[in-house]
């Protein structure tokens, strides 16, 4: 899917051979042979599918001496890296999330541990368990 431009209460989305557009309030479908039609704003926003909503809130805060307890929009984790305390880094993680929680998140997938409050830490050198 693609979204050709947006601009002046305009969008064009593109999904295979069918171009959805959304104009002043009102929806159109375009078939492969460009023939338009009328649609619902629900089905519009079927088409589009699910949207977040602003931007991940996250916290963090040391719980003990080498991790942290991870806040991910109100949903629990612990989370560590080797080599840092818990309070470096639960300064680091929140210095990041201040401009892009989602940054966060990443930074500390690629660089340490992030576990599920309630599941059972991963074994050294091994990934933990995917929701």
């Amino acid at each position: 899917m693609s979204v050709l431009r947006t601009m002046f209460n305009e969008a064009v989305v593109v999904k295979g051979s069918n171009k959805y557009m959304a104009r002043g309030g009102k929806y159109y479908h375009y078939d492969k042979d460009g023939k338009r039609t009328e649609i619902s704003k629900e089905d519009y926003e079927e088409v589009l599918g699910p949207r977040v909503q602003g931007r991940p809130d996250v916290g963090a805060k040391a719980q003990n001496k080498h991790s942290i307890a991870l806040s991910i929009d109100g949903k629990k984790y612990s989370a560590s890296v080797d080599g840092m305390t818990a309070k470096d880094l639960a300064a680091h993680v929140q210095a990041i999330a201040k401009h892009s929680p989602g940054r966060a998140i990443q930074w500390l997938k690629k660089n340490g541990t992030i576990n599920k409050v309630g599941e059972k830490a991963a074994p050294k050198g091994k990934k933990p368990k995917e929701e």
